[in-house]
């Protein structure tokens, strides 16, 4: 999942809504990032070569920035804390974190089957694609674009189809937009609130409606 978290840059809160040039940068920018990240874990990158939030984590959890970022992915998954893995339905903490195979058997704990995934996933056969939910899906306030490692010989999973918008098709989308009608944001003044003076009190009138009375 990859959202913005710069101070200055532009927000986002809804990717369909048409943008400025800024802000279309900006999303190109975040699928940039996406786009070097799977690379990073494709190639199984050093931690040092992975930026500096990375490293950040990699120091605080005590890991040598020269691990690579294959084995620290699977590091952070097998060293997950219960209370973060059970999640707040279980009387844990966060949303919960359940790694399911095809038969329906969790494995994050289970070190082998851990890695072997991580490798197959990020491997030759699998391609990285962004999608977002759409306003009737979404409960988070800021977008956040989901990565799915997906085969091209295969039909988009039913489930993504159902609730899963492809970002590739926006921008597309945007930059026609763009290139027609040119958006340019502007400040919009907060509006007027009228000040009631201290020697006036506010008193409540009563509605024609009286609903505590009722002649049925």
């Amino acid at each position: 999942m990859v959202l913005g978290h710069s101070d200055d840059g532009p927000v986002t809160f809804n990717e369909l809504l048409p943008s400025t040039i800024g802000e279309l940068e900006d999303l190109e920018g975040r699928l940039k990032t996406i786009n070097t990240a799977v690379q990073m874990l494709r190639t199984n990158a050093r931690i040092s070569d992975c930026g500096s939030r990375v490293v950040e984590k990699a120091n605080t959890l005590g890991v040598p920035d020269t691990m690579g970022i294959q084995e620290f992915f699977a590091y952070q998954i097998l060293n997950m804390k219960d209370s973060v893995r059970s999640g707040f339905s279980n009387g844990g903490e966060g949303p919960g974190y359940v790694l399911n195979d095809n038969d329906g058997v969790e494995y994050g704990r289970d070190e082998d089957k851990v890695r072997s995934t991580i490798q197959d996933v990020f491997g030759d056969t699998l391609r990285g694609r962004v999608f977002i939910q759409g306003p009737d899906k979404n409960t988070q306030i800021l977008s956040h674009i989901h990565l799915f490692m997906l085969s091209d010989e295969e039909e988009l999973p039913e489930k993504i189809n159902q609730n899963y918008l492809d970002v590739e098709v926006i921008l597309e989308v945007k930059k026609d937009f763009l290139t027609d009608v040119p958006l340019v944001r502007v400040r919009t003044p907060p509006p007027s609130v009228e000040v009631v003076p201290e020697d006036e009190t506010l008193s409540r009138t009563q509605s024609s409606r009286n609903y505590g009375h009722r002649d049925d």
